[in-house]
């Protein structure tokens, strides 16, 4: 099913495509020990739990390419009943697997802001995924400019903007006017938003 809908999607004129394993939906379902209860080859283990996001990787990656593939997560995620105890020993090893795909990006939902402390935060991500050629990490949830800018700065990687432009999209660059041009690679901004209100 990932992969017909991945070849379709290529076939339709997409770049790639952004396996969902975030927000509670079906992969993340799977990775989470507090829905994930099954007693089968998909359960129990990390790495049992992590198998089917594996299998989708595979299938999706054999499809369309790991250049055009991409793997969303968001480890502190409390949608749809989400939120393991200590989601680091499980995203640790997804993302550890999902390294060797080389693919075209990590996409994370950071914690929101007032949510980071140093035990809460994304960065243990990061240090797994430095250094895959080719690819690059994509930090989400609750920026502004200025930590967007700090972020990359600071960490590196990509900045995505969701929840400020979709029901606002004449905010865009009103309130993100960037002066220093060599930020610019540090932001991703949707076409959509560059269009003229």
């Amino acid at each position: 099913m990932y992969a017909a809908a991945a070849k379709t999607a290529i076939r339709a004129g997409f770049d790639g495509i952004d396996i969902h394993g975030a927000n509670g939906y079906l992969i993340h379902q799977f990775i989470q020990d507090i829905t994930n209860q099954r007693t089968d080859e998909y359960g129990g283990s990390i790495e049992n739990r992590a198998r089917f996001a594996l299998e989708v990787t595979d299938a999706v990656v054999e499809a369309i390419g790991a250049e055009r593939t991409g793997f969303r997560i968001s480890p502190w995620g409390t949608f749809y009943g989400m939120g393991m105890t200590d989601s680091k020993p499980q995203f640790s090893y997804v993302v550890e697997q999902l390294r060797k795909y080389k693919l075209a990006y990590l996409h994370v939902v950071e914690p929101m802001p007032y949510e980071i402390t140093a035990e809460i935060n994304s960065d243990f991500i990061r240090n797994i995924w430095k250094g895959v050629e080719g690819s690059t990490f994509i930090s989400t949830n609750g920026h502004t400019r200025n930590s967007a800018i700090e972020t990359a700065d600071k960490k590196g990687g990509l900045i995505g903007f969701g929840r400020l432009f979709m029901p606002n999209v004449s905010y865009s660059f009103a309130h993100l006017t960037v002066t220093d041009a060599a930020v610019l690679p540090g932001l991703i901004f949707h076409s959509e938003f560059l269009a003229s209100p």
